[in-house]
């Protein structure tokens, strides 16, 4: 198993004693009989006055060069049968001395192999579906396996996630399904949303006319609209027929131009001013009005629309 440290030697300081340069490669930690302790790197090297004031007994040569690892496999999820190929650039670097001479129980095959093992049960674990992600969720979930700050170590790693085309081609095929199944939910969610938005609405414009005794009948807006529309036809056909009895009472003499005028001046006002063709009227213009507020309520997610839907319906 590798050890960051290289080497221990026991020492002592003397006239003749001469102590190693560190170099950029490693360095020398030492430590004395009260596991007191004192780094040494970058070309420097320990006084025989410093040595001999610790009290040192013992240097310890200690690699401070990053250590790479490759480490590939193959993963099959279990939440489908189709494979994905992991690549990890994993690093350990010593980057505490001291603390890492002190633990000494950090063996980097043993943190590589922690690294695999995890690596493998989140894959396994993982949702292929979305496998675009898989490197920061991976990262993400084995962060604890990367701080060995107590330990005096730096430890990174780099994930990458393959696949072949056939099976990227069928993931993105699922992929498009759920997009589609998940867009027609939204706006059959949205068209709900509307009717009762626009039913509330509507109960506002029959309220206080001889409309209202209807919202104890139908209880959908769809269903109201509809009475109101066959309420307004029913209306029209009887104004129509008004309009061609006073014409027949002009044709046959019986009343004179201004007496036809004004029944059927008298007619057309009692029509238009009616609470159905009014109610009709606003209906137009409210569903004009929350086509436009609906519209710009875009695709995303749940809880931003949830939030719109309660500032429209208020």
């Amino acid at each position: 198993m590798m050890n960051f440290i290289q080497d221990v030697q026991a020492v002592k300081f003397g006239l003749m004693n001469t102590e190693p340069a560190a170099t950029n490669t490693y360095c020398y930690v030492y430590e004395n009989g009260d596991k007191q302790r004192k780094v040494v790197k970058n070309g420097e090297s320990l006084t025989n006055k410093k040595g001999k004031q610790f009290k040192f007994t013992k240097r310890f040569k200690v690699n401070v060069e990053t250590v790479s690892k490759e480490i590939k496999f193959d993963a099959s999820s279990i939440h489908t049968e189709k494979k994905f190929k992991v690549d990890l650039n994993c690093t350990i670097k010593v980057v505490d001395p001291c603390t890492y001479v002190e633990e000494q129980n950090s063996m980097v095959d043993e943190i590589f192999k922690k690294i695999e093992r995890e690596s493998k049960r989140i894959a396994r674990n993982y949702e292929l579906m979305y496998y675009g992600n898989y490197e920061d969720e991976l990262i993400h979930n084995i962060s604890n396996l990367t701080d060995f700050s107590d330990q005096g170590l730096q430890v990174g790693i780099d994930a990458t996630v393959t696949i072949d085309d056939s099976e990227l081609k069928f993931l993105q095929t699922k992929r498009d399904m759920d997009d589609k199944n998940e867009l027609e939910m939204h706006e059959i969610k949205l068209k709900n949303k509307k009717d009762e938005v626009l039913y509330q609405d509507l109960l506002l414009l029959i309220e206080g006319t001889p409309l209202e005794p209807l919202k104890t009948t139908f209880s959908s807006y769809e269903e109201l609209k509809k009475k109101i529309n066959e309420m307004l036809l029913e209306d029209f056909e009887k104004h129509r027929n008004t309009k061609e009895k006073i014409m027949d009472q002009f044709m046959d003499g019986k009343i004179d131009k201004t007496a036809y005028q004004e029944r059927l001046e008298i007619s057309n006002l009692s029509f238009n001013s009616s609470d159905v063709v009014r109610v009709n009227d606003q209906i137009k213009v409210i569903e004009m009005s929350r086509d436009e507020e609906f519209n710009k309520i875009s695709y995303g997610e749940g809880d931003e629309d949830e939030n719109l839907f309660h500032q429209l319906g208020e």
